[in-house]
């Protein structure tokens, strides 16, 4: 983090200093509670009818969970370093349709749309101010 900062210090310097205007993180959210529910159950329950390929997806959204863990006390670091692995959240959302019996996977498709219908009304309160 000291090369960064030397490198582009105007940039990086509230990231550093915790001057960035966000929210403290909190792990009673919707977002990071049910990530960490679909996380366990492939680790947990599904972990031996993974591919190499979900496992590397587990061990990338692992990496993301961590990095938000590890920067508690800097949320702008945090919050930033959990979004660099999104990609691999939503991949690993989608893995469980792969394993779910047919009915299940009904189930698990109409919670997941109704998460992004959360998340999609979440983000319009945030940008309502700029219309």
């Amino acid at each position: 983090m000291g090369l960064l900062s030397v490198v582009a210090p105007e940039r990086l310097a509230p990231y550093f200093d915790g001057s960035y205007g966000t929210v403290a993180v909190s792990f009673l959210n919707i977002n990071f509670l049910s990530k960490l529910a679909v996380f366990l159950y492939l680790t947990g329950f599904a972990w031996q009818r993974l591919s190499e390929w979900n496992r590397v997806v587990l061990l990338m959204v692992t990496i993301g969970i961590t990095i938000q863990i590890t920067f508690l006390w800097n949320d702008a670091i945090a919050l930033r370093g959990a979004e660099l692995f999104g990609l691999f959240d939503m991949v690993m959302y989608m893995i469980p349709i792969t394993l779910l019996a047919r009915s299940e996977k009904y189930l698990y498709a109409m919670a997941i749309a109704m998460m992004m219908g959360i998340f999609y009304f979440s983000s319009l309160r945030l940008v309502g101010p700029y219309f």
